[in-house]
């Protein structure tokens, strides 16, 4: 093998770190809350906006770009609930409440 095809591959190893690590950033404004029921209709962005108030957080639907449940195999259990901040200072301000 040559040496810049030695290079080349060295290069193409780091790639599916290099994804994971822009995954890994992408997510940073993520915050996950398990254990809330489930109830039908039930209005995710308003329950956030509560459960901050009650943390004394105050939080505006602006804050949040989406929260929806994720998948889960687990039927027992309640799908937890994913909020994707569109700041990070504001998720970091809620979990410095828990």
């Amino acid at each position: 093998m040559k040496s810049s095809e030695l290079k080349d591959f060295k290069s193409f190893e780091k790639i599916p770190q290099e994804v994971d690590q822009i995954k890994q950033y992408q997510r940073i404004n993520n915050l996950e809350i398990h254990g809330i029921p489930e109830t039908k209709n039930e209005q995710l962005l308003e329950l956030v906006v509560k459960l901050a108030k009650d943390l004394d957080v105050t939080l505006n639907k602006e804050n949040i770009d989406v929260v929806h449940r994720l998948p889960t195999s687990k039927v027992e259990m309640p799908k937890p609930i994913l909020i994707k901040f569109c700041q990070r200072w504001k998720k970091n301000e809620i979990l410095s409440e828990c």
